[in-house]
């Protein structure tokens, strides 16, 4: 169903008619059309579906009301039209919703429209002012354009009365209530996907197109994914690559074109609830722009869209401050309460691309789609720009201008032909879900709701058979079951958590952190990730001894909901190194290991694999073994059976598997181990089972999120010197994340130094630790963390002829430059006794103490700063009481005012 089988299904001697190149709404849908006209499909999209701008819409079927400014009639009639014909198609994910325009004497045109130059030489006394009746008018041809039947009319709305005018602030007392469409833009892509498949075309997820070329009649086209390369041969080629169209041609067929597209960045901002009623509100701005409001998600509210020329790839689009802030007082110019940056609970930006038709503003350019077919030798049609509720439309007339080539293609079909799970009445979604209900009584009325809109008359088959809640199986939160998530990855192409709950779903805003990544965590077991395909290196490559293998993260960065995961990070990484993330919890350390696998994709920069560029393939093409703190065994295999198990996904021969089992067993001392259950192990031979299981791949990569967390102590310290020694029996990059640096310091290699989402400094481990770059970096290698004290230099220094400082008097501090500093200090170098007469003392008052039976740790209070100790044996201090302290200067670090390390401590430079 996901694109895992091989690539001729449906082919005639291994040549399709039709290679669709772009997996959002215009190449699923034209791969719908094609697939269902009897023609052969094959389709390609180098991430998820609906990845890039398909999912980052206004999610709206509509005419496009301002359109008409720009007298693009036919674009707004087509798109009226579409409305209903799509409306009866997805009456689950698609339904009717109202939109109220209030009006005020201050709005205005935006300057380059056409109706507004026309006006302001009929009617120059306006003064760019839009007048009340030139938008009921407006409103009377977006009624009537179309030919509407199912939706009602436009109807003037008393504000001082209507309980949509209780949000909006005093001065509005008129608006206009007129109707348009809601519909789940990634869903849609995803159900055009499945319907296209189902009527024999192949969808390939994960795959990138490396080239495409003319042969004679045909295209040869070489894809890069999920089971390594493979060529394919078709006697047309659609270019659907959305903003890449252009580099599809330059970059991958290596032809040029005059051509040209426009990337139009649209952002949007998701709010907290600002208004308790189910209707939109279209929003007019006094430079001419329009946003909408709208109710989102049960708790939210959508407000959207900003219109700017996008520069810099697809990939790193995202809502700037300025855009925010810009949508913030917006909506604040109608709302009674202020939206501001706080309301924020989540942003998202798409670029769309527009077909450059020259129009001075992103705004002012044209949304009509335009279709180019290159007959100089195997057909090419490219598709530019085009709009979400033209796409069937597009679809159509892609075909048409196909269908030259193809005698044999059957006609028009896709009008009013139901997408799957929409069989059912345009106002039959509360009957199908009080159906839902009887059935499964279970079910909250919220529940079955959000079941219906998402899968219509699928959600019955999804819930078969179930009685209980239980029977749906882990519950993820949000009401997301195994059940609904099985069937996203075996029916919907899910293969990520990130692709259930952002783009199948949005349930992303109703989950944290931790249950998403709970979520990743159940589909990365579920559907092998992690047990890279046999093939997916060269197997000289694969092989432990290997030479000049690198992992290279360039600009990489991670936003989820409008949070900052990972800031843009740079980390090159070399094959038989060992490398050590060390941070807090939170700091970003498995977020970085998720982008590292291929289990998360990253919001902008690319992730370089031995050179090439892997940033869109699947975990399973990156050859990456992972390891987390629980223990991820099969408890009804043997430990044998468990270390075999990737072996056998991957296909390999009977004979290597037992071969490579025995191998990895022996080098993880569990031979004696290999016929007993997991449960029979201890905790220590659970987690060395759970590495076996990465290790046996041969992986050149391999990923230790905190492996030891959950062990006791001398299970720990067991594995600890046990890890180096696998780490350099294997040749692979090892990434090891911990919280301690004890364990950091233990392992060796490399550290980074990790810090809300930053890499605060990477190298050699022992230099991070005796050369902190900065506060950050000290405070987070050391346990306890270094200790912190302000200190001005100036008082007693000195200056020779030329100005530059000198050293204080008494040469216990290093010269520096007058001003402010930061002192810190490790709690090992916090004594009770001076150690020499240049030491300097500090009054301090005891806090309390921590007597770990060896150690004792004294918390001690100076001024307004808070110190910990660690000194050798029993040393019981009364609380409350008063201890002088001695720091020797040599253990001083010294921090400039903005945190970076201005001086290291004489014992480290002299290490």
């Amino acid at each position: 169903m996901t694109g895992r089988g091989t690539d001729d299904v449906g082919q005639q001697d291994g040549i399709s008619d039709i290679f669709v190149i772009g997996g959002g709404i215009n190449g699923c849908g034209i791969a719908r059309d094609a697939a269902g006209r009897g023609l052969s499909v094959v389709l390609a999209e180098m991430g998820d579906l609906a990845q890039g701008t398909s999912s980052a819409s206004t999610k709206l079927f509509h005419g496009g009301l301002r359109y008409l400014e720009y007298f693009e009639f036919r674009l707004v009639r087509e798109a009226l039209q579409e409305r209903e014909t799509l409306l009866r198609a997805m009456p689950h994910i698609s339904w009717p919703m109202r939109f109220v325009l209030p009006y005020s004497p201050d709005m205005r045109f935006e300057n380059d429209t056409p109706t507004s130059r026309l006006l302001g030489r009929v009617m120059p006394w306006m003064k760019g002012r839009r007048p009340a009746w030139l938008i009921r008018f407006g409103l009377f041809l977006y009624d009537h354009l179309g030919g509407r039947q199912i939706l009602p009319g436009t109807r003037r709305v008393d504000l001082d009365s209507d309980v949509v005018g209780k949000a909006l602030r005093p001065g509005f007392h008129t608006a206009w209530e007129y109707s348009d469409c809601w519909v789940q833009d990634s869903r849609l892509v995803v159900l055009n996907a499945r319907d296209a498949e189902a009527r024999g075309a192949r969808i390939l997820t994960r795959t990138r197109v490396v080239s495409a070329e003319r042969i004679g009649d045909l295209w040869e086209i070489v894809t890069e994914g999920q089971g390594g390369r493979r060529q394919h041969r078709a006697r047309a080629l659609v270019n659907a690559g959305g903003p890449s169209v252009k580099d599809v041609l330059r970059d991958v067929a290596h032809l040029d074109t005059t051509e040209g597209v426009r990337l139009v960045r649209g952002s949007h901002i998701v709010t907290r609830k600002l208004y308790d009623h189910d209707r939109c509100y279209f929003f007019q701005g006094t430079d001419g722009r329009i946003i909408f409001a709208i109710p989102y998600e049960q708790d939210f509210t959508l407000i959207g869209t900003t219109d700017k020329d996008h520069r810099g790839t697809p990939e790193q689009a995202h809502c700037s401050d300025e855009e925010r802030d810009y949508l913030c007082r917006f909506a604040s110019g109608y709302f009674r309460q202020p939206v501001t940056a706080q309301d924020v609970v989540w942003s998202y930006s798409g670029v769309r691309p527009l077909y450059d038709d020259g129009a001075s503003s992103a705004t002012a350019a044209t949304r009509e789609y335009v279709l180019r077919l290159d007959r100089d030798g195997a057909p090419l049609l490219n598709v530019f720009g085009g709009k979400i509720t033209t796409y069937r439309r597009l679809a159509e007339h892609a075909l048409e201008k196909l269908l030259p080539c193809f005698p044999q293609a059957g006609g028009e079909w896709t009008a009013g032909v139901a997408l799957p799970g929409g069989d059912f009445p345009v106002d039959g979604a509360g009957a199908l879900a009080a159906h839902l209900r009887a059935a499964h009584q279970f079910l909250t009325p919220a529940q079955a709701q959000r079941l219906i809109r998402a899968y219509g008359t699928d959600a019955a088959r999804i819930l078969a058979g179930a009685q209980t809640a239980a029977d749906l199986g882990r519950d993820f939160g949000a009401g997301l079951t195994e059940a609904e998530v099985r069937w996203l990855m075996t029916r919907e192409y899910a293969l990520t958590a990130e692709d259930v709950v952002w783009r199948r779903t949005r349930l992303g805003l109703h989950l944290d952190a931790a249950r998403i990544a709970a979520l990743g965590d159940f589909m990365q077991a579920e559907s092998g990730a992690g047990s890279a395909p046999q093939n997916s290196l060269p197997q000289a490559e694969r092989r432990p001894g290997r030479r000049g293998m690198t992992l290279e993260l360039q600009g990489v960065s991670r936003v989820v909901g409008g949070r900052v995961h990972i800031h843009p990070t740079d980390l090159r990484l070399q094959e038989g190194t060992m490398n050590v993330l060390l941070g807090p919890t939170l700091a970003g350390k498995t977020s970085l290991m998720r982008l590292m696998a291929g289990l998360d994709q990253p919001t902008t920069g690319r992730i370089l694999w031995n050179g090439p560029d892997v940033t869109g393939q699947r975990v399973q093409d990156r050859g990456v073994a992972m390891v987390y703190q629980q223990f991820i065994n099969y408890p009804g295999l043997s430990v044998y059976e468990n270390i075999a198990s990737p072996l056998r996904i991957m296909g390999v021969a009977r004979e290597d598997i037992d071969r490579r089992v025995r191998d990895t067993a022996e080098m993880l001392r569990l031979t004696p181990m290999l016929a007993r259950k997991p449960l029979e192990l201890s905790g220590g031979q659970q987690q060395r089972c759970a590495l076996a299981r990465a290790l046996v791949k041969d992986a050149g990569l391999v990923l230790l999120d905190e492996p030891l967390a959950n062990l006791d102590y001398k299970l720990r310290e067991e594995l600890r010197i046990e890890i180096p020694r696998i780490f350099e029996t294997s040749g692979a990059i090892f990434v090891y994340a911990t919280t301690e640096p004890e364990e950091a310091l233990l392992l060796g290699g490399q550290t980074a130094t990790m810090w809300e989402g930053r890499v605060t400094q990477f190298g050699p481990t022992p230099r991070v630790y005796r050369n902190p770059g900065d506060a950050i970096t000290a405070r987070v290698f050391s346990d306890p963390p270094m200790n912190f004290a302000p200190l001005r230099m100036g008082a007693r220094q000195r200056a020779d002829r030329r100005g530059t400082p000198r050293s204080p008097p008494d040469g216990r501090l290093p010269d520096l430059p007058d001003g402010a500093y930061t002192a810190g200090f490790r709690a090992n170098h916090l004594r009770q006794r001076a150690p020499h007469d240049r030491a300097l003392p500090f009054v301090c008052r005891v806090i309390g103490t921590e007597i770990t039976g060896s150690e004792t740790f004294p918390h001690l209070e100076h001024g307004a700063d808070r110190w910990v100790g660690l000194v050798h044996g029993v040393h019981d201090l009364e609380p409350g009481s008063d201890v002088t302290v001695w720091v020797d200067p040599q253990h001083l670090y010294l921090f400039d005012g903005a945190g970076a390390l201005a001086a290291t401590a004489a014992y480290a430079r002299a290490a």
